[in-house]
């Protein structure tokens, strides 16, 4: 493996600006036959990209091979960068674009092209890509502004574990959700969420621990927030109850607290739901919910006492017996009221 050194002669200007070079390779490049492969996450500038690149195979001979650059980290980004492609032995160069300037605002940002050389021009002879590797050089120099702010600052620790969410490198445990494979480190669950930790003892990422009743977008971004990953908003507003859900069945403990606060503070009871919101709120130990749920039915006994929801209390005696001595304390203090007066 090749290595790129910069040596100074003499003190750069406070203006310098370095150039960041990466080599990417792409081994056995002629026999890919998927629409689109991608590179492991590298650093480069400060920053964490993936190179992406699709083969063009779908096109035969003439088929155009595409490339393009993404971001994966959080903070805004403005580059100048260039790509070429390189025989894998000599280095010898076979395309290159122009240099551009790009501003990556947030992960997932990709700039390229997906008409970068011909297939075919990777494949002659000429070249080595054929019974070797595509090699892949990205330059990178950040702009100055951005640079300045960068350059004596270390990226904060919750950056640094956010960008390990989903990182299969390092990671040591994973989760089949239906068809999607996700991947985790036991380490950041025992401290976020250990009951979950707890459930995939017998697993690895090898061998990922089962979950099939489970939307795969829902618990992908469940467990982004184990890693420090903001989502919107309308993340825990529109599926607070699902989110409980899940979080009361393998230990999301940390994310059942909010999505609950979220779900409390939207929550419309009425006479014919209240009985509902409290069997699950007490069948997943939602003390917000639970509480709402009594005020509710103290404060409207007789209606709720009436209605045909409440025979559902008929299964859990417990918390007939609950809401029995709640509603017994409210009476009791109606009548003491006037005597008090």
């Amino acid at each position: 493996m090749s290595t790129v050194q910069d040596i100074h002669v003499g003190k750069p200007p406070a203006s310098f600006i370095p150039v960041y070079d990466s080599r990417v390779h792409f081994h056995d490049f002629s026999r890919m036959s998927q629409p689109t492969y991608s590179s492991s996450a590298f650093m480069c500038a400060n920053n964490c990209w993936t190179l992406e690149i699709h083969p063009g195979s779908e096109g035969g001979s003439s088929g155009m091979v595409g490339v393009y650059l993404c971001s994966k980290s959080k903070p805004r980004i403005v580059v100048d960068f260039s790509i070429s492609f390189k025989d894998d032995i000599f280095g010898e160069e076979i395309a290159r674009n122009k240099k551009i300037k790009q501003e990556f605002m947030y992960p997932g940002i990709k700039c390229g092209w997906n008409d970068f050389v011909t297939r075919k021009k990777l494949l002659s002879k000429k070249y080595n890509v054929r019974d070797g590797a595509l090699t892949i050089e990205v330059r990178i120099r950040p702009h100055s502004d951005y640079f300045c702010r960068r350059a004596n600052r270390l990226p904060s620790v919750g950056v640094c574990i956010s960008s390990l969410f989903d990182e299969k490198n390092t990671a040591d445990v994973a989760f089949q959700v239906k068809d999607q494979v996700l991947y985790a480190h036991k380490w950041i669950l025992q401290i976020q969420a250990p009951d979950l930790a707890d459930l995939c003892d017998l697993f690895d990422k090898t061998n990922p621990f089962p979950i099939e009743d489970v939307n795969p977008k829902l618990f992908r971004n469940m467990l982004r927030q184990l890693y420090g990953c903001k989502e919107d908003v309308h993340f825990w507003k529109d599926q607070a109850k699902q989110i409980i859900e899940v979080s009361s069945k393998y230990g999301f403990n940390v994310l059942r607290e909010k999505a609950e606060a979220w779900y409390a503070h939207d929550l419309k009871l009425t006479v014919n739901n209240v009985v509902d919101e409290l069997l699950t709120a007490d069948s997943m130990s939602c003390s917000l919910i639970k509480k709402a749920a009594m005020d509710f039915i103290v404060k409207h006994g007789v209606e709720v006492v009436e209605s045909d929801s409440f025979r559902k209390l008929d299964d859990s005696r417990p918390l007939a017996l609950e809401v029995t001595i709640a509603l017994a304390k409210a009476l009791d203090s109606r009548r003491k009221r006037p005597r008090d007066e």
